[in-house]
């Protein structure tokens, strides 16, 4: 089953580049918890995903109103793991970060993480309490 985009003069024919077989969406409660272990309290947490084939487009708010034995940097459960490296925007209010803010995956990951960029390549984790927005777009197995 799926959406067949090849020429209808010469079907696909079991050719998957021209067949879209995969369409989702979803809405789900995510966890946020630091990559050390611990967990983050989290209020108004709400996000959204739509998977179209291996492409996953994430969005997501919540604000952190405390972190309890968190360590390392905060990370949200993501509805798809993800297939390589990938980074997203972030917006973020009333949070304690030195940096340019930014949401990234890692190959092979089922989280998200928070991290800022200064002086060039530099990236540094962080922790904080406070509003978050964003969104991700990556690929998926």
């Amino acid at each position: 089953k799926g959406i067949d985009f090849s020429n209808q003069a010469s079907p696909a024919a079991g050719m998957s580049s021209e067949l879209l077989d995969r369409y989702e969406e979803g809405t789900g409660a995510s966890g946020v918890t630091g990559s050390g272990g611990g967990t983050a309290t989290t209020t108004g947490f709400a996000s959204y995903y739509t998977r179209v084939g291996r492409i996953v487009q994430f969005q997501f708010e919540f604000r952190v109103t405390s972190i309890s034995g968190c360590s390392g940097r905060l990370q949200l459960a993501l509805p798809f793991a993800s297939l390589d490296y990938s980074a997203g925007t972030l917006r973020c209010y009333d949070v304690t970060f030195d940096g340019s803010p930014f949401i990234a995956t890692s190959a092979n990951s089922s989280y998200a993480y928070f991290a800022t960029s200064k002086t060039g390549t530099v990236t540094q984790q962080f922790l904080s309490t406070g509003y978050y927005f964003g969104s991700l777009t990556y690929a998926t197995t």
